[in-house]
């Protein structure tokens, strides 16, 4: 097990990570960006279930939110998913995936043509050769601050997403899949792209990326109907004040589940 740090000059994340991977030494790998953290016992946690789950390529969690004073804002709760859910860009955190190494070197490691959606493409790799195991719980949290990648850099997201709708196409383990769920991972990929759009404030390509989402295929998209209602509307009218106000509520929301209780240990660390 290993935490990554940047060890010499780099062709970009993807490469540095790979590197990364080639240094570690454990039956289980995972790594952490310098923002992100581990909650109380996540470790241990993911160990245990890896080891309980011997066929598993990876297992994964649920994902916290917090700010850059380290304090739970929201949650990113999953589900038991599969190789379709995956190629349908139903997205897991990546801070809480834990991998047996064997899997990882299998399919590669991470493709370096990809640069922001590396994680989400090796996971669908992996998917497609192995089983892959949820388990309910906050393993991490993943910091949100206005230099993040999903604020600067969010029109390239979704153009990473097509590239690998075209990837899945051609792929012989998932192009029946592909085939078969195509509307379904079609209007996947324009949610995916209209999400983070929206998080950089373009808000009318946002909309037209969630139309086509809902035209191609409607239910890829119906959970976020809001966002694409705000998007549009946030084209002709200032309505940041509706963004904050909805982020309050989430926060009193989560505060209530005392889930800061998770991060308490590495908290003390960071003030001592």
């Amino acid at each position: 097990m290993f935490c990554l740090a940047r060890f010499r000059k780099d062709n970009g994340q993807s490469d540095a990570i790979n590197k990364g991977f080639k240094r570690a030494t454990g039956e289980f790998i995972a790594w952490l960006n310098s923002d992100d953290l581990y909650t109380v016992n996540a470790v241990k946690k993911a160990v245990a279930a890896l080891e309980a789950n011997p066929d598993a390529a990876f297992v994964y969690s649920d994902m916290l939110s917090i700010d850059p004073e380290s304090r739970v804002f929201n949650t990113m709760e999953y589900g038991d998913w599969g190789l379709r859910e995956l190629m349908q860009f139903n997205v897991i955190g990546q801070p809480t995936i834990f991998m047996r190494r064997s899997a990882l070197e299998a399919v590669g490691g991470l493709d370096e043509e990809y640069d922001l959606l590396m994680d989400h493409q090796l996971w669908i790799k992996m998917a497609a050769e192995y089983p892959i195991k949820y388990v309910e719980d906050f393993w991490a949290a993943a910091r949100f601050h206005p230099t993040a990648k999903n604020r600067t850099r969010g029109g390239g997201y979704g153009e990473e997403a097509f590239i690998i709708v075209d990837w899945m196409k051609d792929h012989p383990l998932m192009k029946d899949i592909a085939a078969e769920d195509f509307r379904k991972i079609q209007g996947g990929a324009y949610r995916i792209q209209a999400r983070y759009l929206l998080d950089t404030d373009d808000f009318w390509k946002s909309f037209s990326s969630y139309l086509k989402g809902a035209l191609t295929h409607y239910p890829s998209v119906r959970a976020e109907i809001n966002r694409m209602i705000f998007a549009l509307f946030s084209t002709v009218l200032p309505l940041e004040f509706l963004r904050t106000g909805f982020i309050n509520r989430r926060t009193q929301e989560v505060q209530q589940r005392n889930l800061d209780s998770l991060l308490t240990f590495i908290n003390q660390q960071e003030k001592d």
